[in-house]
């Protein structure tokens, strides 16, 4: 979710094809390389340059043009870095016995309860409110084949 910025959205809705937007940093445009470079690449297709006066990054110059690129290609490899961090974060978390999500609604001597009031012909809507889960809960847990393990966490 982006936080607003109403004078950076002032500013560029007010930007035309030939205008220069000047900045002292490039990270006062963009809280992210991706952002930025998502932001640069929307002034360029506009016709609207784009100058850093700390940076010296000017996008009406060739070598503007290649810094950019250049910061689009780091965008995206520190994107891939972090998606590949996440992956091998969870699997680690797998490999210690450790499982994401909710823990399962109904387990233990709950499942049990659920299981004995079914066997007695209890109906499925007064087990679920006897137990406190909703009615697909109950029903998830009851099937036969279900994995109670994530019965309920669905």
């Amino acid at each position: 979710m982006r936080a607003s910025r109403p004078q950076l959205d002032a500013l560029l809705d007010y930007a035309r094809e030939g205008d220069v937007i000047v900045v002292w940093d490039l990270s006062r445009l963009g809280r992210s390389i991706r952002q930025l470079v998502v932001l640069a690449d929307d002034l360029r297709l506009r016709g609207v340059h784009l100058r850093s006066l700390s940076q010296g990054v000017d996008t009406s110059a060739p070598h503007g043009g290649l810094l950019l690129g250049l910061f689009a290609a780091l965008a995206e490899m520190e994107r891939e870095v972090l998606v590949q961090r996440t992956l091998d974060g969870l699997a680690a978390a797998r490999a210690r016995g450790r499982v994401g999500g909710r823990p399962p609604a109904v387990q233990g001597e709950r499942l049990d309860a659920a299981r004995s009031m079914h066997a007695a012909g209890t109906p499925k809507a007064a087990i679920a409110r006897a137990l406190g889960v909703s009615r697909t809960t109950v029903q998830r847990v009851l099937t036969p084949g279900a994995d109670t393990a994530t019965a309920g966490a669905r």
